[in-house]
């Protein structure tokens, strides 16, 4: 507080000192008071993680409001030292420091007192290493976790460094290098705005602190709807390649595949409002993409901080010479097609670092190759013509406004089309995708609505374009509640009371838009991607994305581990015998027989009941620790608290194998290797995903496998599936025959179980977090209602309680070690209920088991 000495000799407080403090914190009042709503808004709708919107943003939140009242020289170690306890706060302390040693040899190779391009070949050459080292070709001692950030941080942020340190002049400002490399952020956003670091230095509280922490504040509210909306679609109006049959179906997968780029907007606004609460203004990343007029102008509007990434490392470096030399067309065209061969290259690149594989593909070449194409055309046609600048007299035209809508038109109909390429497996899957049946008047309809409301939008959007958005005229507070209407909306109608009085379906999309969860196709992809190599992760499919990045190299298949051998048939796998290794953390031993399980005789005890568990992953315990499995529960309790009378003791064997489908059992069935240890009883535990066999079906056809069964055959020949066809063409032909595979398989198990006089029981024991629909559900149940197999319907199983707390991690959904127990209680309470699968008889009531004698 200043003060000036009176002729007393008192000390006059100034009293305009005073009134600017107070005025600065009645305004950071505002704003926090705006952060706790959003702060609520987040944590209720569950935005991305919950290392996001329970840990990350607390930190952002709290610590901007302090940052704000330390003395400026502080504020930007201030962030800094945020931004490490975000770090520290996601990975640990021990993987942070591994982060920051890899982070200090970097930047101190960087900075050594030698020429330019020995720092650049040393920094290549640390890439090259740090790059095997990524792909599993070196072991580290850091968690996998830790690359997805670490290459959005240090191997694309640093070709912006190192292209600045190539130009940069006096000493090196730390606090502001520290503070773009490590952005608090980042720890949450592996695929982050390319922030320009001259950019990121200018801005830093170039204008008044209030009016860039307001203006955060509104694009976080406009990232936040962004997401929202991509929840929409992506829960409710994607679709499958093999998913598309008609032209209704089409149009709608066009639509929605070009729409889940929200999620990408979405990030970038609400990680770039994040940084302006630490005073960083930055200026925005994208702008109304979907109505742009031309290529140029889409590649102007669409990730806004790549194109000047592009234009500021390869464009310009290449246009400036070659323009002296060969005049404009022949700089703009080279210049443009290396753009987009930099862009292609730097984007698998990026994919590499996040997934640990490369994602070159002939739809991806031929996407930025016809892209390119279009922004060379569109910006001669431009130099040529000359570009209608915004806010132009010309502008408020009727007729320009018409020809924009148009155009507007034309390129959001070219962009859905190259986008559904560029978003295929293979071009033979894209092109397959257009082959539809029919054509009916809903989809004509469905792309007149889109035609007028994208032309429209276009054209009127230009009428009342405001002479500057939000990087020249802040937005109030007031006009951030507006834009945040929708998304209050959407939190508030979530409240019980309110909730309650919607209808059921609202109530339904309403859920799916609070909750960041796989849709259903996704999560039936991932239960799928436990049984094969198939992942289905595309550049925009954030949900199934988010779990691979999530699960990282740490979290290898048990095949890679060497766990099982291939059967080079239609069975595909079996347990190696005699395996001793660890797998997802826990000890993972075989029998000699390759069972996971203890060493039985091949034969039983007289007196002993013995029981054939049938199953797939989860039967085999994959996440649990060796004798944690259910079944091996099930069978300690019985034999500890011996409940039915009659025999002298139960072996429960363990027959389950990851990959493992109903085909799979049907095949060890009648290969005589469950009946060869003459079990009682065989329990066949399956859930839903059960009624989706085709993927080990296509695989077989892929690799040219006898199909050993003549219904298979039929299937196979019904449809024209055959070898060398692509995997989207065998989807294609063999999904519509799911029901019909899963049904012929389980009619064939039941066969085999008369043959063979086993006695055969269905358990439906789902997996946490699963979401079948009811209408897949009760089909399952009639599938075995008809083939007329015993069952015991477990469906509820984890009822009551948290399901996000029974699995062994976010990305692997098998039941954890408390999820096997309530599987193990319930278990053993159906077949006490059932005594006569036990060994006693039906007339016999089970002995209630005795507190004492319970673990």
């Amino acid at each position: 507080m200043n003060a000036s000495t009176t002729p007393s000799g008192l000390r006059a407080i100034d009293l305009t000192d005073v009134s600017r403090r107070w005025g600065d914190v009645r305004s950071m009042v505002v704003i926090a008071a705006q952060l706790s709503v959003l702060m609520l808004v987040i944590q209720a709708l569950n935005i991305e993680n919950p290392v996001f919107h329970d840990r990350v943003i607390p930190l952002a939140f709290g610590g901007a409001v302090v940052h704000h009242f330390l003395p400026k020289a502080w504020r930007a170690w201030c962030f800094v030292a945020l931004s490490i306890t975000g770090f520290a706060l996601v990975f640990g302390v021990t993987q942070v420091a591994w982060f920051l040693v890899l982070a200090a040899a970097m930047l101190a190779w960087l900075h050594l007192p030698i020429a330019f391009g020995l720092r650049f070949a040393g920094w290549v050459a640390m890439v090259a290493v740090l790059g095997f080292a990524r792909a599993g070709t070196i072991p580290v001692p850091w968690s996998g976790a830790l690359w997805p950030v670490f290459g959005s941080i240090f191997m694309l942020r640093a070709i912006v460094y190192v292209y600045e340190l190539r130009y940069q002049k006096g000493p090196v400002d730390w606090k502001m290098t520290l503070s773009w490399f490590f952005m608090l952020p980042s720890v949450s956003f592996p695929f982050f705005p390319i922030v320009d670091f001259g950019m990121f230095r200018r801005t830093y509280y170039d204008k008044p602190a209030f009016a860039i922490y307001q203006t955060g504040v509104h694009w976080m509210v406009r990232g936040l709807t962004h997401l929202v909306l991509y929840r929409l679609v992506y829960q409710h109006l994607t679709l499958g390649t093999g998913e598309v049959d008609t032209g209704r179906e089409l149009v709608q997968y066009l639509l929605a595949n070009f729409a889940l780029y929200l999620r990408v907007s979405g990030q970038f606004h609400l990680i770039v409002g994040l940084l302006h609460l630490f005073g960083f203004r930055l200026p925005e990343t994208h702008r109304f993409f979907y109505l742009a007029a031309s290529f140029p102008d889409f590649w102007r509007r669409i990730n806004i901080y790549w194109k000047d990434f592009m234009q500021k490392v390869f464009f310009m470096p290449v246009y400036m010479p070659l323009v002296k030399k060969h005049g404009d067309t022949v700089a703009l065209v080279v210049a443009t097609a290396v753009t987009i061969f930099a862009t292609w290259f730097l984007h698998s690149y990026q994919w590499f670092w996040l997934l640990g594989r490369w994602l070159f593909t002939v739809t991806d070449v031929l996407f930025w190759v016809i892209l390119g194409v279009l922004l060379v055309a569109g910006s001669l046609r431009e130099r040529k013509r000359g570009r209608v600048r915004p806010g132009t007299a010309e502008t408020r035209t009727l007729r320009h406004q018409v020809r924009l809508g148009v155009q507007a038109i034309g390129v959001f109909t070219i962009m859905c089309v190259i986008w559904a390429f560029w978003n295929s497996p293979t071009l033979g899957d894209a092109l397959a995708l257009f082959a539809i049946k029919s054509w009916d008047w809903t989809a004509t309809a469905m792309v007149l609505v889109t035609w007028m409301l994208v032309g429209v939008g276009a054209g009127v959007g230009e009428r009342i374009r405001p002479p500057g958005h939000e990087d020249v005229v802040p937005p109030t507070a007031w006009g951030t509640l507006r834009t945040a209407a929708p998304l209050l909306a959407v939190w508030g109608m979530g409240f019980g009371v309110v909730n309650e009085r919607l209808h059921g379906d609202v109530r339904g999309v309403l859920r799916d838009l609070q909750v960041a969860a796989l849709n259903r196709r996704d999560a039936n992809e991932l239960q799928r991607g436990y049984y094969e190599e198939l992942t289905g992760v595309n550049r925009f499919n954030g949900e199934l994305w988010n779990v691979y990045v999530a699960k990282g190299n740490d979290w290898p298949r048990l095949q890679e581990l060497g766990g099982t051998q291939s059967t080079r048939d239609l069975l595909r796998v079996q347990l190696k015998p005699y395996l001793g290794i660890m797998f997802h953390g826990h000890p993972f031993r075989t029998n000699r027989f390759g069972m996971r399980d203890g060493d039985y005789a091949q034969l039983p005890a007289p007196g002993t009941h013995r029981v054939a568990v049938l199953g797939s992953s989860y039967v085999m315990g994959d996440g649990v620790a060796d004798g944690h499995t259910f079944e091996a529960l099930v069978e300690s309790r019985l034999n500890r608290e011996r409940p039915v009378a009659g025999p002298v003791g139960w072996e429960f064997l363990n027959f389950g194998v990851a990959e493992y489908s109903p085909i799979s059992n049907l095949m060890i069935m009648d290969n005589g290797r469950v009946s060869g240890f003459e079990p009682d009883v065989v329990l066949l535990v399956g859930h839903v995903i059960d009624m989706f066999t085709s993927h080990h079906v296509i695989e077989a056809v892929q690799r040219g496998w006898d199909l050993k069964y003549d219904y298979l055959r039929h299937i196979v020949d019904s449809v024209g599936a055959r070898q060398g066809m692509s995997r989207e063409e065998l989807k294609n032909r063999l999904l519509p025959m799911e029901e019909r595979l899963a049904r012929e398989s389980f009619q064939h198990i039941a066969r085999v179980a008369r043959e063979r006089k086993l006695r055969l029981i269905w358990v439906l024991i789902p997996t946490p977090m699963q979401r079948p629909s009811p209408e897949r559900e009760a089909l399952l149940r009639s599938v075995m209602a008809d083939v007329g197999i015993e069952r015991i319907d477990m469906s509820d199983v984890y009822r009551g309680h948290d399901e996000r707390a029974l699995v062994v991690a976010d990305f692997d959904r098998h039941p954890n070690t408390l999820g096997h127990r309530l599987i193990a209680d319930r278990l053993y309470k159906e077949l006490l209920a059932r005594p006569h699968l036990l060994g006693g008889s039906p007339d016999t009531p089970a002995t209630p088991a005795t507190s004492a004698a319970r673990p």
